[in-house]
Parts: C-alpha cells; structure tokens; sequence
C-alpha cells in the first residue's frame, strides 16, 4: 500500500464543480516495453488551505518502487499543490497559492530537509 492523506471528499455544489472534477474518472498508462504503469484517478472535491479543489491521485509502479502523486487543483487557477510518495513516506511536496510558493523535500524517514518559500 502506498500512503498519503485519506481522502476527505466532498459533494460537488454545482454542476461546473462536477464538470470540473469528474468524481470517479480513471486513466491508465503503460508503458508496453518496460512495464511501469500509472493510473490516474479523480477523488472528488475536497477543500485544501481554505479552497475548494479537485483532488487527483496518480498511482506509479516503476522498477525502482510504487510511487504515488496526489494533486490538488483549484478552479481558479489560483491554487495548486501536489504531493509525491515513495512506498507510505511523503517525500516532497509544491505549493502554488496566489502570488506564494513553497516546495518542501523530505528525506528516507520523513523528516523535513529543505524547504523553500517564494512570496510575490
């Protein structure tokens, strides 16, 4: 099992909302000479930071692991943060939030061991 949040969905309120995030909708990639495999899922509408998003998960097998990427996108196009996992342990993460920044790398035990924050 790979890890990251548990997901806290909520109903779409409007139908530009479901048009937005279609709440169920999966894709799925291989790559037909090595195998690796991603599949993308749409969780559903979630509010991250105070915003309303659409919450996606991309689940990644590769010969080096499972990988997992959850993304979060609001419908502004003023939110955007992303998640990337290594087996349970978070190992980095994006934020966009307006005019701020933050990228934040975490090492084999999860501890934090960068960070970094743009303000515009």
């Amino acid at each position: 099992m790979i890890g990251g949040p548990e997901n806290g969905q909520e109903a779409p309120q409007t139908a530009e909302e479901e048009d937005f995030c279609p709440q169920g909708e999966t894709r799925t990639y291989t790559n037909p000479q090595t195998g690796e495999r991603a599949e993308m899922h749409v969780d559903g509408i979630e509010t991250r930071d105070g915003v309303r998003t659409c919450r996606w998960t991309m689940d990644m097998t590769a010969e080096d692991g499972e990988f997992r990427m959850i993304m979060y996108d609001g419908m502004d196009g003023d939110y955007l943060h992303w998640e990337w996992y290594k087996g349970d342990l978070l190992r980095g993460s994006y934020t966009i939030h307006g005019e701020q920044i933050s990228m934040r790398e975490y090492d084999e035990d999860g501890e934090l061991i960068d960070e970094i924050r743009i303000s515009g």
